[in-house]
Formats: structure tokens, sequence, C-alpha cells
């Protein structure tokens, strides 16, 4: 049997299977597509890092154990969702390739990061709790609103040997008023952006109680931010970007016309803040 076989059944298997959630009101009257349905891609990777037992002064060599567990959208009230899908997979698997594809390549490409051949073995559920190396990444969906779906790819590491493992959350925002991927350039000019970084700053000083000692002078990595149900926008750094380690993730909040006055016309209008309903 081929090591990474297993891997490839997993991956399949689970492009079969998912959930739906829709809401067809109207749609048998020819009206707007309302529908929003997701299917859910699994697959996992058990494996041992050979010769890895007496660099780490051990009997035996390490194993590690790499999961994911991604929620894809098939469909959202008509819309074209090709530029969300694949900024789905490239958030969680570094490429944009067919779902199975991506997620087989992105566990074979972290395990030979560690410098050592990667030996599949067979899953088990004692393999995987004794493994050392965790490599975890879960996709979802956490807010959905008529006019907003965001969506995290969540990322969670722990090496062996390591003081404590390291969880990244990264997010995107898509318009399905628009049909689009709602990114910070979309939403604030250029003036805006600029300055932005010193109100998150004061912002994060009056949530100092919250959220404790902050050094904020850039605007997350990558942009980094969300739209949450109730329609704030959260500017989210991430453990050790602008704070310790055991602070976490760094999330400041703004009520949109909090931050109407750097906002771009598109912005305004997403937020209904230009007069129009």
């Amino acid at each position: 049997m081929k090591p990474y076989l297993p891997l490839a059944i997993l991956a399949t298997a689970a492009l079969a299977t998912g959930c739906a959630r829709q809401s067809d009101s109207g749609s048998a009257a020819g009206t707007t597509d309302t529908r929003i349905e997701l299917k859910t891609l699994t697959g996992s990777y058990t494996y041992r890092l050979t010769g890895s037992a007496a660099d780490f002064m051990r009997d035996s060599d390490i194993t590690c154990f790499d999961s994911a567990a991604i929620v894809m959208p098939e469909k959202i009230a008509g819309r074209d969702i090709k530029p969300l899908r694949d900024s789905i997979l490239r958030l969680a698997f570094d490429t944009i390739a067919s779902p199975a594809d991506a997620m087989q390549a992105y566990f074979r490409r972290e395990a030979a990061k560690s410098g050592y051949t990667a030996a599949a073995i067979p899953a088990s559920a004692a393999a995987e709790a004794s493994a050392e190396g965790l490599l975890l990444v879960d996709g979802s969906v956490t807010s959905l609103t008529p006019g907003w779906l965001t969506y995290c790819v969540t990322t969670a590491v722990s090496e062996p040997g390591a003081a404590h493992g390291l969880t990244t959350r990264r997010y995107l925002n898509y318009s399905i008023t628009d049909g689009s991927l709602v990114t910070l350039g979309t939403l604030f000019t250029p003036a805006g952006l600029a300055a932005l970084p010193e109100l998150i700053a004061k912002q994060a000083l009056r949530m100092r109680p919250v959220l404790g000692d902050t050094s904020i002078d850039a605007l997350p990595a990558d942009g980094n931010f969300l739209v949450a149900s109730d329609g704030t926008i959260i500017f989210a750094y991430q453990p050790y970007e602008v704070a310790s380690y055991a602070q976490g993730e760094i999330r400041v909040p703004f009520y949109p016309y909090q931050l109407s006055d750097l906002l771009t016309p598109a912005g305004l209008r997403l937020f209904h803040l230009d007069g129009t309903l």
C-alpha cells in the first residue's frame, strides 16, 4: 500500500458528503435565488519522523498528526464564489487547486519541513492521542447575515519539543449583496488606511482592562479583520503580533459609523451609511 493512500481516501470520501443550508423563499416563483449551500472537506495524515528518536533522546521516533476540516461554499445566493473558494484554499493550504489535492499537498509539504522522512502510519485514536507534533486546520463560517458571510481559517500548530503551540486565525469577508470579497482597501480610503493604526491603538488603550497592554502601530498583518454578525468591524491581531502570547488574539472593534469619515463610497454603502436603504 502506498503511504499516501489513506490520506487520499479520507479526503475524497469527505468531498462526497457535507451539509447544506438554504432558503427557498420565493425561488419557485422565479424571484431572487437566496440558497446557500456548504460542504465539508476533511482529511488527516498520521506519520512518523524517521530517525528522529536519537535527536530527541527517545526510544522511538516522533509521531505527528495533521488534520483539516474545511467548510467549502458551494452556492451563495447565485453569486460568483470562485474568488471566495480560492481565498479559503490559499489561507488554509497555501495553494489554489482542487480542495482534496490542496489538502494532501499541504500535509506533505508541512511534513517535509521537519527535515526528516515522513513515514505514513495507520490512523488510530491511540496514534493521534500520542502524537507529539500536531497541525490542525479548521475553516468555518463564523457569521452569516443577509448581507455578509464571514469566514475564519484557524491553524493550530504544536511542534515536537516546543514549549507551547501557536494558533492563528485569519478572516475573509464576503459581501453577499455585491457577490465579492471585501478587503480593508475596499472599505477604507488611502487616507483612512493611514489613519487607522492610531485610532485602533487608542481604542485598544480604552479596552486595556479587557485586552491588557498592547503595542499597536500598524494595521493587522495581511489586513486581518472581520465583519461581525452585529455589523461591527473588528481588527484582529495574531498572538505575539502586538501583545504577549498569553493574551492570545487581540480583537479591536468599531461600529462602522465611528469610522465613517474614513470609508470609501463602497464602504459607506455596504454599511448603509450613504443615506440609502
